[in-house]
């Protein structure tokens, strides 16, 4: 009889258990929360804990109460350069936080707080220095330097100079516009960066050799969607015949 007992103590004190366990709540914030545009292509959160949202028309920030709305004004140059953005980014050098915007056809802007305003680094044909495209496709942060994707080119931005160096590839067999288009980026625990584009994936190493990675199993010149490194030795790839990963000590891909 006592074993009957024990068991249906347990039994109700695991529906107890179940019956107390919080309840998941979503909020939906949209046109009427004063969200700008209902496509979102990007959030992040900053130091405050201000959320922002990258939408087609114009930057969001959400302070969990009202939306505030930045958007492009042709007559100042302070503005926000495209309303139509890709990427954000929030990234931390020597103890300061700063905040950085990725548009879809004009550059790369960077957030004042103090003046609440924008700096806009832009392409400029006929220097070097400046980003390899106007079109941006993925940005990462590494303290002192900005790794900017663009649709024509890698791009390292030194925040301290605020100069740019540029890495054009060039991969036997395939059309330089493709492999130059880049659709991911992640940087390892080891100083490495790997860069998705539309022809295969690249690994830059610390030292910046570049590396192409055509001859990993299953992988060859397919477009690469999106690139993620774990602290551990695997690298995650979404491809257009699925999620893999790549294991880095055996260069073996698996799903």
């Amino acid at each position: 009889m006592k074993k009957y007992i024990i068991i249906f103590f347990l039994l109700c004190l695991d529906s107890s258990l179940f019956s107390q366990a919080p309840k998941i709540k979503f909020e939906h914030i949209s046109l009427e929360q004063g969200l700008s545009q209902t496509s979102i292509l990007d959030i992040v959160q900053d130091e405050k804990g201000f959320l922002w949202f990258a939408t087609l028309d114009g930057l969001n920030k959400f302070d969990g109460y009202k939306m505030t709305v930045y958007s492009n004004n042709p007559d100042d140059t302070t503005a926000l350069s495209d309303n139509v953005l890709n990427s954000l980014l929030v990234n931390r050098f020597k103890g300061e936080e700063t905040f950085w915007v990725g548009t879809a056809g004009q550059g790369l802007c960077k957030y004042n707080k103090i003046h609440d305003n924008f700096t806009t680094f832009a392409h400029q044909r006929e220097n070097e220095n400046s980003l390899s495209s106007n079109k941006i496709t993925g940005l990462l942060g590494k303290g002192a330097s900005i790794w900017v994707g663009t649709q024509a080119g890698l791009n390292k931005f030194d925040v301290e100079t605020q100069t740019v160096k540029r890495f054009i590839f060039n991969k036997t067999g395939v059309e330089k516009d493709d492999i130059n288009y880049i659709t991911g980026i992640s940087g390892d625990k080891f100083g490495n960066i790997w860069v998705g584009t539309n022809a295969g994936l690249v690994k830059i190493e610390k030292s910046g050799k570049i590396n192409y990675l055509e001859n990993i199993a299953n992988l060859g010149n397919q477009k690469i969607s999106a690139v993620y490194a774990e602290k551990a030795d695997k690298i995650w790839l979404a491809t257009s015949k699925g999620l893999f990963f790549l294991d880095t000590k055996s260069r073996q891909l698996k799903k």
